[in-house]
């Protein structure tokens, strides 16, 4: 028997109405649904309604109407059952990278020392061995969202969203980013939900991409499968098969299928 997904939006309608009078919706009677285990990609260019569905997803915000289930279950409070990490990983600049991987831990009461071990176990496995006394300044970039990743997987969900995390970093560390990202996947699967405005991170990450635009963002969104095999390394990039598919989502997302 198929279980149900990790998490569906049924008909979800959402505006910052409330807020801003006369604002437009934002969704209109959206759907979609993330299988158990899956890694899928929200693909969508800026103003398209990222934002607005990381914070629909992660219970910062509630829908206008319709229902946001997490497996199977409809859930309006969805704080702390996805686990999440933002665009910036937010690291607190005066806690350690020890301190920093702790903090869920401590929210939910877990003991010090007990934190403090399954922290150790997650630093030396995501190559953070001996950073754990220094401050997020000291740390490069991509050693900086392995952390904010690391505090993501300690929330306890077996659901992530990951809100652009490599944007901000550069073309060559964002590869290495992706490809280590991956084998976190594969080592500790979990339910992955990616957003992003880059089509090749979609397609070199993604099982399925959801491509939300100003058009689909109103209906289903547009789903495209990844064929790609896995587990995949960066001449993926360069086969038929992702080239196909980089100009089939260029179209979708200038609006010409």
């Amino acid at each position: 028997m198929k279980s149900a997904p990790s998490l569906a939006f049924k008909d979800v309608s959402f505006s910052y109405e409330e807020k801003h009078h006369d604002s437009p919706l934002i969704f209109e009677k959206m759907s979609l649904s993330v299988n158990e285990n899956e890694f899928v990609v929200i693909l969508g260019p800026s103003g398209s309604g990222k934002s607005t569905f990381f914070r629909l997803a992660s219970g910062l915000e509630q829908p206008d109407s319709g229902q946001i289930s997490i497996r199977g279950k409809e859930m309006k409070e969805r704080l702390g059952e996805v686990g999440y990490m933002p665009q910036k990983g937010l690291l607190l600049p005066w806690r350690t990278v020890m301190e920093n991987g702790r903090l869920p831990l401590e929210i939910k009461g877990v003991p010090k020392k007990e934190a403090e071990e399954k922290v150790k176990d997650y630093i030396d496995k995501f190559g953070l061995k001996g950073t754990e006394n220094k401050l997020p300044h000291q740390l490069s970039g991509g050693m900086q969202q392995r952390v904010s990743f690391l505090r993501a997987m300690l929330s306890g969900s077996d659901i992530l969203l990951l809100d652009e995390p490599f944007s901000a970093l550069d073309s060559l560390t964002r590869f290495m980013m992706q490809e280590w990202l991956l084998t976190q996947w594969h080592q500790w699967p979990k339910t992955i939900i990616f957003i992003t405005h880059d089509i090749e991170e979609a397609i070199f990450l993604a099982d399925r991409i959801l491509v939300l635009t100003q058009k689909t963002r109103k209906k289903a969104l547009a789903e495209i499968p990844v064929p790609l095999p896995r587990p995949r390394t960066d001449e993926v990039r360069i086969t038929p098969t992702f080239m196909k598919l980089k100009e089939k989502l260029l179209k979708e997302m200038r609006g010409e299928v």
